[in-house]
């Protein structure tokens, strides 16, 4: 990935081409990569709900095993009147190779590699619940700006709409927004240094989240905001303005009105660009069913304009910053589990309303310490990596939960003799019917006759718990090989280009 004058660069990048010089801005604990690494360790450290259920399921089971190794015990020895020894060695083989041990492996070991998996993708999963969580989501809300965009607008129009100079407007207008860290506020300011150079300061500067700005610039009263705020302070707007806006908008632009001492004096158009792979990733996300939204405070011209170039058809525009988390539990309405993906600040209190906070890595610390899962990558096709790496690791789960339950199920009763119960005369069952088997089926009969008269050892039952244990690790440990479908198409995309 290029990366040009003022730009971030991660701790431990490798530099291919060129030089490179850099400034070191965050060492020791502060870095990237350390709290990266923090991060991986915390989750795979962390509880899933799902081990919530298998820990109440052992809860029950480990009395229940020992109630029936000591019924295996009496009913060997009292009822069918063996000895001693040999109910108590039936006895503890029960006990040996019932050991939940596979059970108390299934969860945690494939969350561990699940995880792994994840930052090797660029993905930073903050806990088991989230990777668990993901799979399960059907709404996917998107912020516009820096989520679905660059971030990064540039002021393309600015037209007179008074008796001020253009060039005086921009003056004001670019002197104004250095008070504000909006996006759309650097875009002017660019715009003001680029022209001027330097610019005048800013006096008794006030901002509304989700309108405008006001302050004082040599001694005029200059405010900057979308048509809200214009109604706001009793700024009248006429039908030729707003025609040119509307056209503006339609054109994918973001416009606010500029006024200078309560006379409207310019319109100030904005125009942002996709991200990379965005329309990619919205298109694999609707494919998998899910239903894609997109929160914004824009206006409904502009934001439309916008999901029609990315492909979502539900827009929710004029949303303010304090809105954006009751828009979420609107959402979240009928039990719908609902993630949010976002960079800002704004974006944060929406972030910890929805199941999953998807939080983008460019974004500010805020938002990434909100979010559930981090996208190092800033690329959003990585929202579908997560969602399908979530959907296998919790299949690997549920895998591994059935062979420690089926075997468990069979090996118990083999443990405690139970195969008597079929084949011993003793009980019912003529012995020579296990004769004419082993004379009938010649090797397989051997073998059903040698299984019918052998008695479970508990070194042998030992052997059996541990082999089942190790089996669920291994079934985990191949999800480290699994590659997500969009990962592979990424990669396929990739090898095409070179």
């Amino acid at each position: 990935m290029g990366k040009s004058v003022g730009e971030e660069v991660i701790g431990a990048t490798i530099n291919q081409e060129g030089l490179l010089k850099f400034r070191a801005t965050k060492v020791g604990k502060d870095t990237l990569l350390y709290q990266i690494i923090n991060m991986v360790e915390e989750a795979q450290a962390s509880r899933a709900p799902i081990q919530n259920l298998v820990d109440k399921i052992s809860e029950y089971f480990v009395p229940a095993v020992i109630v029936l190794s000591v019924l295996v015990f009496a009913g060997w020895y009292f009822w069918a009147a063996l000895p001693f020894r040999a109910g108590l060695i039936r006895m503890i083989a029960v006990l040996v190779i019932s050991c939940p041990c596979a059970m108390g492996l299934a969860t945690p070991t494939a969350l561990i590699v699940g995880i792994g998996r994840a930052a090797k993708f660029g993905i930073i999963l903050k806990g088991g619940e989230a990777l668990e969580k993901a799979y399960k989501v059907q709404v996917i809300a998107f912020d516009k700006t820096g989520t679905l965009t660059v971030g990064k607008p540039v002021v393309t129009d600015l037209v007179s709409a008074g008796d001020m100079k253009e060039d005086e407007a921009l003056k004001l207008a670019a002197s104004l927004e250095t008070g504000s860290e909006h996006p759309l506020a650097r875009a002017v300011i660019q715009k003001g240094i680029e022209k001027f150079g330097t610019l005048p300061d800013v006096k008794d500067f006030e901002s509304k989240p989700g309108m405008g700005v006001y302050g004082k610039v040599d001694g005029h009263e200059v405010a900057i905001g979308n048509a809200l705020y214009m109604e706001s302070l009793g700024i009248k707007i006429e039908e030729s303005q707003k025609s040119l806006v509307e056209k503006l908008q339609n054109e994918a632009k973001t416009v606010v009105y500029q006024t200078v001492d309560k006379k409207l004096v310019a319109v100030i158009a904005m125009a942002d660009t996709l991200k990379p792979f965005a329309k990619e990733a919205i298109e694999e996300l609707k494919r998998m069913g899910k239903e894609i939204v997109m929160i914004t405070g824009d206006n409904p011209q502009t934001a439309q304009a916008i999901a029609n170039q990315v492909g979502i058809d539900r827009v929710l525009a004029q949303v303010l910053p304090r809105d954006k988390a009751n828009v979420i539990k609107k959402l979240q309405e009928g039990g719908r589990t609902v993630a949010m993906a976002g960079d800002g600040i704004n974006d944060s209190p929406a972030l910890a309303q929805a199941d999953i906070g998807i939080a983008v890595g460019s974004g500010t610390d805020v938002a990434i310490e909100t979010g559930e899962i981090i996208l190092v990558k800033d690329d959003l096709r990585d929202v579908v990596t997560a969602i399908q790496l979530s959907g296998k690791t919790i299949k690997k789960v549920w895998e591994n939960l059935f062979w420690a339950f089926i075997y468990n199920v069979l090996a118990i009763p083999v443990a405690g003799g139970m195969h008597f119960l079929v084949t011993q005369s003793s009980f019912g069952v003529p012995a020579q019917w296990t004769v004419y088997i082993a004379q009938s089926y010649g090797q397989i009969g051997q073998i059903f006759f040698s299984f019918s008269q052998a008695t479970l050892r508990p070194e042998i039952a030992g052997f059996a718990m541990a082999f089942s244990s190790v089996s669920v690790v291994l079934n985990s440990l191949a999800l480290s090989r699994y590659v997500p479908p969009i990962e592979k198409r990424i990669a396929r995309a990739l090898a095409s280009a070179r």
